[in-house]
């Protein structure tokens, strides 16, 4: 890339995922973690997280005792005592979301004394009274630690939760560098990733007008991996009803990194990513590929942006 000083931008790179390391101080080598609410679904987003906390508890020595998704609930009640409970990050903290909030809390007030960590978050209130009762939730809590991947949901946490918050990026910066055996040196145009859900924001004329080119994560996503999903998702509930350690994090993963390669060679085709889904933006910038990002309905990627990327030199917010 001419006249770009890559070093610098992986310099960057590296700085983040070095914070995201970070946390190592919260899990020292040898721990033992249930991971929870696991993302058994086609947004490629909180896959690219998943991806990146596997790698961390891999780099790290810490064991994944048991895991399981959004409806193998029956799990957050077992004790799993010395163990650490880990919430999935992502952009689900709130009220926006609803469903993933309520399992949040009833897992929260279920182990009071247990160590409970809630991976990077950002976090969207919109009603007052539902931001005080999760503070409620928290305050109860003996041993919880918030960790949030931008500063105006960190600031947030600081005013209104009496517990440990920390500013840490995306889950997914662990992952930096992506590394695949298919290099492609010819790139051309952009890939127009558009995200067409509860969370669109603005479009600016200039982009609207390209409409017949937007894709999105759900039209990336081949048929045999919406398959394993639903296969994962029986075998995980069933584990939970049977009381079976089903390794459903193992084999979720390891077919997602799969999908990865495939999703990697799209990106690498195209000279630039412009995108409204935050992992779009993330997932150009673990390829080293140039990004115009635009913000979701109430902030998340501006606010992102703002905390972690806009020093890389290969990235752009839109301000129209």
């Amino acid at each position: 890339m001419p006249g770009l000083d890559l070093e610098q931008f992986r310099s960057g790179m590296h700085g983040l995922k070095q914070r995201v390391q970070g946390i190592s101080d919260l899990l020292p080598p040898g721990s033992s973690v249930v991971y929870c609410d696991l993302p058994l679904f086609n947004n490629f987003g909180d896959i690219l997280i998943m991806l990146g906390t596997v790698k961390f508890f891999e780099s790290n020595g810490i064991r994944v005792r048991d895991s399981f998704g959004p409806f193998a609930l029956s799990k957050s009640i077992k004790p799993y005592r010395g163990s650490t409970w880990i919430l999935h990050g992502g952009g689900n903290f709130g009220d926006l979301y609803p469903e993933h909030q309520q399992r949040r809390a009833l897992l929260i007030g279920r182990h009071p004394e247990a160590r409970i960590i809630s991976f990077p978050q950002t976090m969207h209130f919109s009603n007052a009274e539902n931001l005080r009762q999760f503070a409620r939730v928290v305050a109860a809590h003996k041993d919880i630690h918030l960790l949030w991947r931008d500063s105006y949901s960190y600031d947030m946490a600081e005013r209104h939760f009496e517990c440990k918050n920390y500013l840490v990026p995306d889950m997914a910066h662990f992952l930096w560098p992506i590394v695949t055996d298919e290099e492609q040196d010819l790139a051309s145009g952009d890939l127009l990733l558009i995200r067409r859900d509860e969370e669109s924001g603005a479009i600016p004329p200039w982009l609207a007008a390209r409409e017949q080119e937007f894709t999105d994560w759900r039209d990336l996503i081949p048929f045999p991996h919406r398959q394993m999903r639903r296969l994962l998702t029986v075998s995980d509930v069933a584990g939970s009803v049977t009381g079976l350690n089903v390794a459903t994090v193992e084999a979720w993963s390891a077919f997602c990194f799969q999908l990865l390669r495939k999703l990697a060679k799209v990106f690498r085709g195209r000279q630039r990513i412009i995108t409204s889904r935050l992992h779009g933006h993330i997932l150009a910038c673990l390829l080293e590929r140039r990004s115009l990002l635009l913000d979701n309905s109430y902030g998340k990627n501006r606010r992102y942006f703002q905390t972690w990327t806009q020093h890389l030199n290969l990235t752009e917010l839109e301000r129209g």
